[in-house]
């Protein structure tokens, strides 16, 4: 059964120890609680036999700068590229059994509640699988394995974490062009009392140009943990 969103911006469970786990606690939301991440990108496109590649850098801020009816944090993120900054705003609602985007904004819009929540963490996999849109680029993606790891980034060596994988399938346009085949995937990583510490996003894309050209898009982008506060 499909549930129905509209995104900004996706096998093996977990031991029936780490089941019974509070997952709060690895998404710590009190209020003034921080993240600095370092972010990065990769694209290459290919067209026949030709390629070309572009790699961009920059920064993201995750503060929680309000708490509601004692579950919800409001995470302002800021992402900045250069000369560029963009803020939004998330709605995070923080449970035992489950942790959920449940509303978004970008820069001063009060955040739009979303239909169906984002789950980030969940205690039955896989989860449902969720319609969302980016402009006219759609995805369907679920939350299909959450597994113990260790994860070593610049604010630390991360010996308890817990690893969750997510896939998707994109379809639709990109910049007018037709995607004949695409998929997502998303790994990410939360550390027990810090919250998450490194994601990994794969996005690969089979379009064909207004010649009629096969064109292959390969986005890879990494987020991973500078500093935080305790």
């Amino acid at each position: 059964m499909k549930a129905k969103i509209t995104l900004l911006l996706l096998i093996p469970l977990l031991s029936s120890l780490c089941l019974a786990e509070d997952f709060s606690a690895y998404y710590p939301g009190a209020k003034g609680k921080t993240w600095n991440y370092k972010v990065s990108k990769q694209s290459i496109v290919t067209i026949g036999k030709e390629s070309s590649k572009q790699d961009k850098s920059g920064t993201m801020r995750e503060e929680v700068i309000d708490v509601i009816d004692n579950s919800i944090a409001v995470i302002q993120r800021t992402v900045t590229e250069g000369s560029v900054t963009v803020q939004s705003t998330l709605h995070v609602r923080i449970e035992p059994a489950v942790i959920s985007i449940v509303a978004i904004g970008v820069g001063s819009a009060q955040p739009i509640k979303l239909p169906v929540a984002q789950p980030l963490l969940l205690d039955q996999l896989p989860g449902a699988s969720i319609d969302g849109s980016q402009g006219p680029m759609r995805m369907a993606s679920q939350l299909v394995s959450q597994m113990a790891a260790n994860v070593d980034v610049r604010a630390g060596s991360f010996a308890d974490c817990l690893l969750t994988e997510s896939k998707g399938v994109v379809t639709g346009r990109l910049n007018n062009m037709s995607i004949k085949e695409g998929s997502i995937v998303v790994k990410s990583w939360y550390a027990r009392d810090v919250g998450m510490v490194r994601e990994d996003r794969v996005l690969k894309l089979n379009v064909t140009t207004a010649e009629g050209a096969d064109l292959v898009l390969e986005d890879a982008a990494s987020k991973t943990l500078d500093q935080y506060t305790k």
